[in-house]
């Protein structure tokens, strides 16, 4: 009967415990996960001809964007 308590409540802590994040101004660590996270923010160059150059260079300078956000958190900036 001991063992049965004992294992549902340790069960019941590990089913409601939270994850340990730090949120940053320009992203997130999740130390539970082992994550880092971060947004980029991409806009539209003026000199594109079509559509879809100008969505793909948006992705690319968002995407930039976003992996010098996780450069910044990682050297602690």
């Amino acid at each position: 009967m001991k063992r049965l308590i004992g294992l549902s409540v340790v069960l019941l802590s590990m089913a409601f415990s939270q994850g340990v994040v730090t949120q940053l101004d320009n992203g997130s660590i999740n130390y539970s996960d082992q994550t880092i996270a971060a947004v980029g923010i991409g806009f539209v160059p003026q000199n594109v001809i079509n559509a879809g150059q100008a969505r793909r260079m948006a992705l690319r300078i968002a995407k930039q964007d976003a992996l010098r956000q996780l450069i910044e958190i990682v050297n602690g900036v």
